[in-house]
């Protein structure tokens, strides 16, 4: 996947796939099982995660989420299904549902640990995720210690704009 820099659209079914070395684009399908009462598919940006492109996508619902990473073929796999809690969603006054989204996950040998980031500062969390039991334990930050975006990132080695794209390395 070296060479190849892949855009995402949250509002697509597809990441668009631009091969630098022969000079082609192809799509690949996002994975998971789309909610048709949910605006959007995707539940977080174009990630790494073990030197591959890693996705959080809705899995039927918006409580599900699954979490994949894309294969040298281009097929996705499933690493992981979380179920979120009601309380990273947030509520306006009118009754608005507002979505919150994986910013960034690290695999940490057995140990997922996942930053999620809701509508508002006050629903950010950072979860950790046990792939052998399956069980997930979430912690709420405090605003000044919740990190931006853009810095997690920089950590994960992806080079992205403000559009979504990113550069697998």
């Amino acid at each position: 996947m070296a060479g190849t820099v892949f855009v995402l659209d949250v509002d697509k079914p597809v990441i668009l796939a631009f091969d630098g070395d022969n000079e082609t684009v192809t799509t690949i399908n996002l994975p998971g099982k789309r909610d048709h009462g949910w605006p959007r598919h995707a539940r977080s940006t174009l990630m790494e995660m073990d030197g591959r492109l890693c996705l959080a996508t809705n899995l039927g619902h918006h409580h599900r989420v699954g979490l994949w990473l894309l294969t040298a073929d281009r097929r996705w796999e499933r690493r992981c299904v979380i179920e979120l809690k009601g309380d990273v969603y947030h509520r306006d006054d009118r009754g608005n549902l507002y979505d919150c989204s994986i910013a960034c996950v690290w695999d940490c040998g057995g140990v997922l640990a996942l930053y999620v980031q809701g509508s508002t500062a006050s629903n950010n969390r950072l979860c950790l995720y046990h792939l052998a039991t399956e069980k997930m334990f979430c912690a709420k930050l405090p605003r000044d210690l919740a990190p931006r975006v853009l810095e997690l990132r920089g950590v994960l080695g992806l080079k992205a704009d403000a559009r979504g794209a990113a550069e697998h390395r």
